[in-house]
């Protein structure tokens, strides 16, 4: 036998011997006693030992900083490692030991929520939607906050204001919540279905702690109160005054339902000699009149005057002494129209 296989053999039985040879070496036919051994079987032991050594002989060789390790060659058993290994387990070292660990900070049962304005789809967060609710808004202190438009402020019946702005300003031109519009629109706009639209509550003194105040700096108004069939404007009072107004008052409007007018006997609001009849017909009306002065026509009224409403369902002045009213005659009337 050569020097060359001798070594072969040599290290074949290093390697079996150590336990390698599950590792490094391939299957090796085992002889029997008193079983012939053939020169081929030889052989092909040998070269499988031969390939073994050299890729042994490669791996010893190599540079130190690289791989010398063959592929598969490290398994879970050959890791001196705490823990069990897992899906979503990671190598760790804890307490100067290496451990199986979970792949996060903290606990794995933690879980997220979404804070107000955000959302939260998995593992993402995201801004929320432009809506914003009264729950991202309590007890919350935004200063200089820029938010897209339209807003849209939402919450449960039952529970309070929607949203509440406090101010301590002292101007009177001042305030917590200021609306502005440069075009034909609305600077502050409330509407409801069912209660009230823009509610206002005082509970000081004097005309700057008004629940509600409106002041125009030009011709324009300071508040305006409009309605198709209901009430503009209602004041109620248990014990003050419902109304007080400070300055004249003004009446404009449709003619069959303004406040305040001037009658004028014509012919052809003439129901009889001593009577004048108005186009007002609403019968909740209650008519204040008195004799109003003029340049035209006759002017003598030396008798007390009242008002009734006639078969068409008009409302007509008339004298009480039964004497027939001028053409011309002019009168002052003013309506209050009462509840039904």
């Amino acid at each position: 036998m050569s020097k060359h296989p001798l070594k072969l053999f040599v290290l074949g039985g290093a390697l079996v011997a150590g336990g390698l040879v599950a590792v490094a070496v391939g299957d090796l036919i085992a002889f029997q006693p008193n079983t012939p051994i053939k020169s081929a079987d030889v052989n092909q032991n040998f070269t499988t030992l031969r390939t073994a050594v050299v890729a042994l002989e490669a791996q010893a060789s190599a540079p130190i900083g690289t791989d010398r390790l063959s592929d598969g060659a490290v398994t879970l058993p050959k890791l001196a490692v705490g823990g069990s290994a897992a899906d979503g387990k990671v190598l760790k070292l804890q307490g100067g030991a290496l451990v199986w660990a979970d792949d996060i900070l903290g606990s794995p049962s933690t879980t997220y929520t979404a804070g107000p304005g955000l959302s939260l789809s998995g593992s993402t967060f995201s801004i929320g939607s432009r809506a914003v609710t009264t729950a991202m808004l309590a007890n919350a202190s935004v200063t200089g906050a820029k938010v897209a438009l339209p807003l849209t402020l939402t919450g449960a019946a039952g529970t309070g204001n929607v949203l509440q702005v406090n101010s301590s300003t002292a101007q009177l031109n001042e305030g917590a919540v200021v609306g502005s519009n440069t075009g034909a629109g609305n600077g502050v706009r409330g509407t409801s279905t069912v209660g009230s639209g823009v509610y206002g509550q005082t509970n000081g003194t004097g005309l700057a702690t008004a629940g509600v105040f409106g002041q125009a700096i030009g011709t324009g108004t300071g508040v305006v109160a409009s309605s198709t069939d209901g009430t503009g404007l209602y004041t109620g009072s248990a014990s003050g005054n419902a109304l007080e107004v400070e300055g004249p008052i003004r009446v404009r409007g449709n003619a069959a339902r303004r406040a305040a007018f001037v009658h004028l006997k014509t012919v052809a609001n003439t129901a009889g000699p001593n009577q004048t009849c108005t186009n007002l017909t609403d019968p909740s009306a209650i008519l204040t009149v008195t004799h109003n002065y003029t340049a035209s026509g006759d002017q003598t009224l030396n008798s007390a005057i009242g008002v009734f409403r006639n078969t068409s369902g008009a409302w007509c002045i008339f004298r009480q002494d039964g004497a027939a009213l001028a053409n011309g005659m002019a009168f002052n009337v003013t309506v209050i129209y009462s509840a039904p």
